[in-house]
């Protein structure tokens, strides 16, 4: 987690530059500027911040969930992942996608394609 209580003491206070930011707190550029975006637009906060005001605390008001939560809605339905991957080790599901994503983009027909060769030198295992 970011140290989102000193990012923003040292983004308001000091005047600090998001690439500054990102390298005094080891985080990405974009990282920083997401947060700091989110952070202006969430009208619970604001700077001067609260007085022992927790990261935890900001995080949860910046973001709408309680750090490490699942945000996710409980109704979105997981995929069957055993399913899934049954069917990704199957030879004959495997040979089908990938001569359907080929065949998609036209480039099976092509002769002397790179791909084309290693689809069939695969399917003729």
């Amino acid at each position: 987690m970011l140290d989102y209580k000193n990012i923003i003491i040292m983004r308001y206070a000091l005047g600090l530059s998001f690439k500054q930011l990102a390298e005094e707190f080891h985080a990405s550029k974009s990282r920083v500027n997401d947060f700091i975006r989110a952070f202006e637009k969430c009208e619970k906060l604001s700077y001067p911040l609260l007085e022992g005001i927790t990261n935890y605390a900001i995080d949860e008001l910046v973001y709408g969930h309680a750090p490490g939560s699942n945000s996710r809605s409980a109704d979105y339905e997981q995929p069957n992942y055993e399913w899934v991957f049954q069917q990704m080790t199957e030879r004959s599901v495997q040979t089908h996608l990938i001569s359907a994503a080929l065949e998609e983009k036209s480039l099976y027909k092509k002769e002397g394609n790179l791909l084309c060769k290693s689809l069939n030198a695969f399917t003729n295992k």
